[in-house]
């Protein structure tokens, strides 16, 4: 007699399917909050059209963020005539002045990105 065992296709099934779908964004320590970032210090889900505040001793405006498909761009100014912009891709460290920006996970037009000071 035959014996066919089923349970392990049964049992691992549902975690294929799983595994089949879009890995979600990382967990961003400070939410939404981008005034966590005025210390160049934080981690932070960004969308197209936020800015992230920083303290005056960087000597930049608000960073700008565009977020597209798999990239996000980063565009701020000295405040007079000096502008500077980078875009980057996920796990590339981007520089702005003294400040660097890396993107951890972009998603459905949103970003986490990692604010540190360079």
């Amino acid at each position: 007699m035959k014996i066919v065992r089923t349970l392990p296709l049964i049992t691992t099934l549902p975690l294929l399917l799983t595994a089949c779908g879009e890995a979600s964004l990382p967990e961003a320590a400070d939410g939404n909050d981008l005034t966590a970032c005025t210390d160049a210090d934080c981690t932070v889900r960004i969308t197209t059209g936020d800015k992230i505040p920083l303290d005056d001793r960087f000597g930049m405006t608000p960073i700008k963020v565009t977020v597209d498909e798999d990239t996000v761009t980063f565009e701020s100014t000295d405040g007079d005539s000096g502008s500077f912009s980078t875009t980057g891709t996920v796990d590339v460290r981007n520089q702005l002045q003294n400040v660097s920006i890396e993107a951890l996970g972009i998603k459905d037009g949103e970003a986490v990105v990692k604010v540190s000071p360079a």
